[in-house]
């Protein structure tokens, strides 16, 4: 199933853009989350009737105990059940920052079980961590990636936990990206996420991965992280943008194969017919 035909959407429970980061203007009019429904600030008292159909992704960000990451709605039982049997069921979460965190029966972060990482509040300093880094993945496999993510301020003392984890990045003893796996869904945390093209493509691929749809990121895609591509179904066109004040080169894909190469003057928008 295409990700414009399935509207893949992202439940951003809030974002704190001075603490944690997680700007989305670049990936806003992107065809992967093109008709997203977007309820920034609501209750997450809202999931607890159950998660809507058309939902792809969930997003978490924010500190502890603020409007942003939700405080005490996490221990909803109602809550967490609803998104662990969504995630179960192949749906994806994303967490940046402190998500789902609340301390409560042992655990700082609620859905901790689901991400793979928890936070070292003191109460789990006499259990070993054997936190080892693999940074091979798809997350972190393009082209432009510079080899160091941007964590910002972050989030310290995080550790990975479980039996399906991967940590793709951490600084010293502690974790700052992980994947996991849970049933049939995905998910990913970031120890923070502040705007930049580059961050901005590793969310990308994030979203594409926790989607379970990895394989759908080029059915509309710029290889050059300052480029960006939009495509408007119903007129069968694409605009091409150079965000940067600099000429820039990049390759087009189109239902996964290459177009055209582009060289786009500064901040110029090319538009480009759909392939059939």
């Amino acid at each position: 199933m295409k990700l414009v035909q399935r509207e893949l959407c992202l439940r951003l429970v809030h974002q704190e853009p001075e603490r944690r980061g997680l700007h989305l203007p670049r990936l806003r009019h992107h065809p992967a989350v093109q008709g997203v429904r977007r309820r920034h600030g609501g209750s997450l008292a809202a999931c607890s009737p159950g998660i809507p159909e058309d939902i792809g992704v969930i997003i978490n960000v924010g500190d502890a105990y603020t409007a942003f990451s939700g405080a005490e709605n996490w221990i909803d039982e109602k809550v967490v059940t609803a998104i662990r049997k969504f995630v179960d069921e192949g749906g994806g979460f994303i967490g940046v920052g402190e998500p789902t965190a609340c301390q409560h029966q042992g655990r700082y972060f609620q859905l901790s079980d689901v991400m793979g990482v928890d936070r070292e509040m003191g109460f789990s300093l006499s259990t070993d961590k054997y936190n080892t880094c693999d940074p091979h993945h798809f997350i972190l496999e393009d082209e432009s990636f510079t080899g160091k993510i941007d964590f910002g301020e972050g989030t310290s003392r995080i550790y990975a936990q479980g039996k399906h984890y991967q940590i793709l990045a951490q600084d010293g003893e502690y974790s700052q990206l992980v994947v996991n796996e849970y049933g049939k869904g995905h998910s990913v945390y970031f120890a923070g996420l502040p705007y930049s093209p580059q961050n901005c493509r590793i969310l990308l691929r994030a979203i594409y991965y926790a989607a379970g749809m990895p394989e759908e990121m080029k059915h509309y895609y710029v290889t050059n992280v300052d480029t960006e591509v939009t495509v408007f179904p119903e007129t069968k066109r694409i605009a091409v943008i150079n965000n940067s004040e600099s000429e820039q080169k990049t390759d087009l894909y189109i239902k996964g194969k290459l177009i055209s190469e582009l060289t786009l003057a500064p901040r110029e928008m090319r538009w480009v017919d759909d392939a059939e």
